[in-house]
């Protein structure tokens, strides 16, 4: 009797166990063609790279190219053939707001001549696909695009 009571309580903690595993939010998946991808500029923007303290870095770059195979180059004029440096991105979460915007959560690894760090991003693009707004942070993902955030970047598609 215990035996047979020992099972059916086993069975129902893997039943339980299965249920939460499959109902877990699974990662997102990129696609082959996702909005972000392709090649953005800004040619108001002059090129340096900042570093502030070991917990910022600000990239001011005219272009930026968001390759599908998880990469990022970062040229600092419209004018270069060669990038700057290029990083390695994972798209962690994809999602769209009432307004039609498309919402995407990246995860940078960087490593330049001067700096290596992982870098958590926020990226909307917008509902007409024309620009993609972006703010960065080395501690977390940020919680909104916030124009006055010392990482707030603004990019229109070449």
């Amino acid at each position: 009797m215990k035996s047979r009571k020992s099972i059916s309580n086993g069975a129902l903690i893997l039943m339980a166990a299965a249920l939460i595993v499959s109902c877990a939010k699974k990662p997102y998946v990129a696609k082959e063609h996702e909005e972000i991808f392709g090649a953005w500029v800004n040619t108001s923007y002059s090129y340096s790279m900042r570093t502030y303290g070991s917990s910022r870095m600000s990239v001011y770059a005219q272009k930026i190219i968001i390759n599908p195979d998880g990469t990022c180059e970062v040229y600092g004029s419209l004018l270069d053939n060669i990038p700057h440096f290029t990083y390695q991105y994972t798209t962690t979460d994809k999602w769209s707001d009432s307004d039609g915007n498309i919402w995407y959560k990246i995860i940078g690894k960087y490593k330049t001549e001067y700096i290596e760090q992982t870098r958590y991003e926020l990226d909307k693009i917008s509902n007409s696909g024309r620009t993609w707004e972006h703010v960065g942070s080395a501690d977390d993902y940020p919680t909104e695009i916030d124009p006055n955030d010392l990482e707030y970047r603004i990019y229109y598609r070449q």
